[in-house]
């Protein structure tokens, strides 16, 4: 006779560990299964498996909704997304009659499955289980916005030969050895940027040397605001580094606003951002000269952003 039932007090979820080697290119990577047993029999030799199906997600697309041009009266509250689970604070070791043989993964539709084999788990314990071990190569960087911080943040840019899934979990950060923090993370594609705490000796920051407003034109009369910003990158490191600049791309919301961009460097765009790419040699500063000039209707009550 077999049967079937759910427990309910039983589950995983995900757990990660991510360390930075910046002197070596690459990213160290570590998917564990945190498995839970809270029911009151043992589990002698049972074969577990795990599915990275993600409870709570939505079954159905979200409808369209209509486009309206009208007059925007309010600004709807953006929705939190709720953070993970916290880990829990004590594991036991799992215990099996054999070694159990290494965790395959089986790919279906919407999600994975990963056979762990017999294993064997007390009643109210919990266990860690490796799934996947990984060494990434990645292009390290520091990403720096000045707009909104002056910090400059260890960046992994991590490309893989293929797409991955993995589901939302609390990971360890390490950078050379030590620990940096925790936070969620998730993958779903072949590509990611990881940041790994913030660096001490390099910095940034953003000057407002000039704020004008004002009116020209003599019949067609228009309103014009002028920004002129200094953007320093000060790396008091002994070694060279590479430094992503970001800041906000002015985007006109009106076709009678135009905006003037002239920076030096240039900067690329991606994404409605603006990015420099910078090499700072050791003990030394890097400039950069931003202008954005915007130009509309005298009538039109103009909201800068800024």
């Amino acid at each position: 006779m077999s049967y079937a039932y759910t427990l309910r007090d039983a589950g995983w979820r995900p757990a990660y560990r991510l360390e930075a080697f910046p002197d070596k290119g690459s990213v160290g990577f570590t998917f564990e299964a945190e498995i839970r047993q809270g029911g009151s029999v043992d589990w002698n030799g049972a074969r577990l498996s795990v599915a990275t199906v993600e409870p709570g997600t939505a079954l159905q697309p979200p409808p369209l909704r209509d486009w309206l041009l009208r007059p925007v009266l309010g600004v709807a509250p953006m929705a939190m997304k709720a953070a993970p689970a916290p880990m829990a604070a004590e594991a036991v070791a799992l215990r099996a009659d054999a070694a159990p043989p290494a965790p395959a993964v089986d790919e279906k539709a919407t999600y994975e499955v990963w056979d762990l084999g017999p294993r064997t788990l007390p009643a109210g314990g919990s266990a860690r289980v490796a799934l996947r071990g990984e060494t990434w190569p990645a292009a390290f960087r520091h990403t720096v916005r000045p707009a909104a911080d002056p910090r400059a943040f260890l960046t992994a840019a991590v490309t893989l030969p293929e797409p991955r899934h993995y589901p939302t979990g609390e990971a360890l950060y390490v950078a050379d050895g030590a620990s940096v923090g925790s936070a969620p993370f998730s993958l779903s594609e072949d590509k990611a940027d990881i940041f790994f705490g913030s660096d001490p000796m390099v910095s940034a920051t953003m000057r407002l040397d000039e704020r004008k407003s004002g009116r020209e034109g003599l019949v067609n009369k228009q309103q014009t605001r002028t920004w002129a910003w200094t953007i320093e990158v000060a790396n008091r490191r002994a070694t060279p580094v590479s430094v992503r600049v970001e800041d906000p791309q002015p985007q006109p919301r009106d076709t009678a606003i135009s905006l003037s961009v002239e920076s030096d460097p240039k900067p690329a765009t991606e994404n409605h951002h603006l990015v420099w790419a910078l090499d700072v040699a050791p003990r030394a500063t890097a400039t950069i000269r931003h202008t954005v000039r915007a130009t509309a209707p005298a009538d039109m009550r103009l909201d800068d952003g800024r």
